[in-house]
């Protein structure tokens, strides 16, 4: 078992880690978390020893193992919606935005939220958006494998989506 937390204060939420060969499924966005804070990946240190946080949050897919079963896998991302250039890519969210065609919905909505005072106000408007306008939309999705060389401790999860029906 995973845990995932948010910064709203309530319990972690526990998912359950699955299992698929890496290949591309059709899938439903079922569930789109708030915006939690965590430590970066390896747990780097800034110069006074204290460990880095970022925010990240995660878009949960429920993806058609076969015709007649399905499992949730996560998508892992920053909440950051940048296009990217040069050797720079675009963020995940940016590509998601992208793919479902809301971006200039987004443009639209950004100017609204940029209006509001507290940051954690724009942080939950922007992922009410994000769970107004994905929740439930149909996609295609490439999932790959994490932990592969363990068959004890790999699991999956979506690296990204291809594109929505």
């Amino acid at each position: 078992m995973a845990f995932e937390t948010d910064m709203s204060g309530k319990p972690p939420k526990e998912y359950k880690k699955e299992y698929l060969e890496e290949d591309n499924y059709d899938g439903e966005i079922v569930e789109i978390s708030d915006i939690r804070r965590e430590a970066k990946y390896g747990n780097p240190k800034d110069d006074q020893g204290n460990v880095i946080m970022e925010d990240k949050m995660t878009i949960q897919i429920k993806v058609d193992k076969s015709e007649k079963e399905s499992v949730n896998l996560p998508m892992f991302m920053k909440p950051t919606i940048k296009k990217g250039s040069g050797d720079y890519q675009s963020s995940k969210l940016y590509v998601v935005l992208e793919k479902a065609e809301l971006l200039d919905k987004w443009d639209e909505e950004q100017k609204r939220i940029e209006s509001i005072d507290k940051e954690e106000d724009r942080n939950n408007a922007g992922v009410n958006f994000l769970k107004d306008n994905l929740l439930s939309k149909k996609c295609r999705v490439g999932v790959k494998t994490v932990n592969r060389n363990d068959p004890e401790k790999r699991y999956s999860v979506v690296e990204k989506i291809v594109k929505f029906h």
